[in-house]
């Protein structure tokens, strides 16, 4: 008797065919990051024991956020006297984040202050690891959220400024391109493991952390801080960049130039604010009448992004 031949028999014989003449079919791939519980959107507290120390951090997760597509983090250092909380309300980076869909990570400096080397109070006084913290900080987050490791950035304020910058010194593997904000370099020496791309925002009347300069009369702290000039040809000569200058960014008082021809695809920009005070272009203002004022000609958190976004870490650069 003759079966019918359906299409489920048709099938059947095609694979069988297919299996004798040695080859198998394609199986689709396993999502990365698959397995890994979707966090809740929004704001969540978490802490992370470090030898005998607690640390304690806050992520935000934006509405789009998947278990299943590795993600770009950025995280935001505090200034000092400053918490992680104080940080996610003055840059407005919440938002950024929602636009395009990265981890924002607001990190909690014991004493309220981050051992950026030469700065700053009780942190640097008690040599508290903060690299240490910030390399620990990378792998929780890489163990508990879908995590793209060639997308970590660090940005910060004022003193966690100067931690991003010692970071683009001390964890230049894993740290792809930083973006100091009212604060300047603080470590002695930094032989960086690759060419770490910079862009720096900074005020012409900033009464912290002056542009020619040095620490303004009213501030309390001792010691130096370089000027922005100078700052930038640290940088420039660092990594080895080109003279072509280009403007990638004007509007009112703020005006960002770049030196997109550096070594190893690397770039430094400097977001010169006329008129800026020490605070974060775009954000929350904080103490204007001690700290100067805030510009709206620039959203600090939007540009970085896209500065962000053209550097991704190198291939060659994981260990």
């Amino acid at each position: 008797m003759t079966g019918t031949i359906t299409p489920r028999r048709i099938a059947v014989i095609a694979l069988l065919l297919i299996a004798a003449a040695g080859f198998t079919p394609a199986v689709a791939a396993e999502p990365t990051c698959a397995g890994k519980p979707v966090p809740s959107p929004g704001t969540s507290t978490h802490s992370l024991r470090i030898g005998e120390t607690t640390r304690t951090y806050r992520v935000y997760v934006p509405p789009r956020h998947s278990a299943r597509t590795p993600v770009p983090v950025v995280l935001a250092f505090h200034g000092g006297l400053g918490t992680g909380k104080s940080m996610e309300k003055q840059t407005r980076l919440d938002a950024v984040a929602d636009a395009h869909g990265f981890l924002a990570v607001y990190p909690d400096g014991l004493y309220r202050t981050w051992n950026a080397g030469g700065c700053c109070e009780k942190s640097m006084e008690e040599h508290v690891d903060d690299v240490g913290f910030v390399s620990a900080l990378m792998d929780r987050l890489a163990a508990d959220y879908c995590v793209d490791p060639r997308r970590i950035y660090a940005t910060g304020f004022s003193n966690g400024a100067m931690l991003a910058h010692r970071l683009a010194c001390e964890l230049a593997d894993r740290i792809a391109a930083i973006a100091p904000v009212s604060g300047v370099i603080m470590v002695s020496s930094c032989v960086p493991a690759r060419p770490v791309p910079v862009m720096v925002f900074h005020g012409t009347a900033d009464p912290r952390s002056l542009w020619e300069g040095g620490l303004g009369a009213k501030d309390p702290r001792k010691g130096t801080r370089a000027s922005i000039p100078d700052t930038m040809a640290t940088l420039e000569s660092r990594l080895h960049c080109a003279q072509q200058t280009s403007t990638i960014y004007q509007k009112g008082a703020a005006t960002c130039t770049s030196r997109p021809i550096c070594d190893g695809g690397a770039e430094v920009a400097l977001c010169r604010i006329e008129g800026g005070g020490h605070q974060w272009p775009g954000g929350e203002p904080v103490f204007p009448g001690m700290l100067g004022p805030t510009t709206q000609d620039i959203s600090a958190g939007e540009v970085m992004w896209r500065f962000f976004e053209r550097h991704p870490l190198p291939a060659s650069a994981r260990n």
